[in-house]
């Protein structure tokens, strides 16, 4: 799923054009069909419709690595009645190719994305002890102070993990999944998903907790939260290395963070904090083409470039 490529100082990895990415998994269909979107296959590509109320619908296309059919994707969006078309594409052989299609095709460069543009990624061939040795410094150093709190390590218990998330985003100020769509979730990737816990203390609280999902031979970072004592412990740093390791045990061959600050997207500026966090980790950068917005109204395409 990855090509080493060899430099002077160090190996650069390379994602494989053509691997699977989650979004257009079965597993992420199934979930997406639970939550209202209409799936409509165009060649291998998932293409996602929502209906809404008055409006028409919204269409959106991501990380396919074909060039989409335009002419098709406009019939589906006519009929529908789309309000806008967003695409994001995943690393394509034929990238310059791809983006001229997309301006021809009325297509612009969007400054908000509804998906990361660019992530950051490990390898999870090379042999534990290597891939630990990769991190930062400081990441090394905040793992074994972690390790001297004695935590108790706990697999896929996620209703536990839920109530983690609800208190990490609580108190960060963000918005939290739904615990009726996280159950549909879990329920759509089934054994494709597993998550950690970190406990400690007398009885035995949870401190910190990540939900991986697994398409193709990647794992990806999906959901992750602490609380405040966690914090304090260093669990971030930890419960992220127990779930690589659990990941290699799985078989998994390369790991994504799934999303880290990208200049060209200003809706990802508060992502800079936790971007510093994955970078910790080591690895590469993976850079995506962007995220590209066509609104069927003719005045709201004409008017696209100055939208952002």
């Amino acid at each position: 799923m990855v090509l080493a490529e060899t430099t002077k100082d160090t190996t650069v990895l390379k994602p494989k054009i053509g691997t699977l990415d989650l979004r257009q998994s079965p597993q992420y269909g199934q979930w997406m069909n639970l939550l209202g979107w209409e799936i409509i296959r165009m060649g291998k590509t998932s293409v996602f419709l929502k209906r809404l109320p008055f409006v028409g619908s919204i269409i959106k296309i991501q990380r396919s690595h074909q060039i989409p059919d335009f002419p098709i994707v406009k019939r589906i969006a006519d009929r529908e009645r789309a309000v806008l078309v967003k695409i994001e594409p995943s690393m394509c052989e034929e990238e310059p190719l791809l983006l001229t299609k997309l301006r021809k095709n009325g297509y612009h460069f969007s400054r908000w994305a509804l998906i990361a543009t660019k992530t950051q990624m490990l390898d999870l061939r090379l042999p534990q002890r290597m891939i630990f040795n990769q991190f930062k410094k400081d990441c090394r150093g905040e793992i074994r102070k972690a390790m001297t709190f004695d935590f108790a390590v706990e697999k896929n218990n996620f209703r536990d993990l839920y109530e983690v998330l609800q208190q990490s985003n609580k108190k960060k100020g963000l918005w939290t999944l739904p615990m009726k769509h996280f159950e549909m979730l879990i329920k759509s990737f089934e054994k494709r998903a597993f998550c950690i816990i970190l406990r400690q203390g007398i009885n035995k609280e949870a401190m910190a907790g990540c939900l991986i999902l697994i398409a193709g031979n990647r794992a990806y970072y999906f959901l992750a939260g602490s609380t405040i004592e966690g914090k304090k412990r260093h669990a971030p740093y930890l419960v992220v290395w127990e779930a690589i390791k659990e990941a290699k045990k799985r078989g998994c061959l390369s790991w994504d963070f799934e999303g880290i600050y990208d200049e060209r997207i200003s809706s990802t500026k508060s992502w800079k904090g936790f971007t510093h966090f994955k970078k910790s980790f080591g690895g590469f950068e993976v850079i995506f083409p962007g995220s590209f917005t066509w609104y069927r109204n003719p005045i709201l395409r004409l008017l696209s470039p100055f939208m952002g």
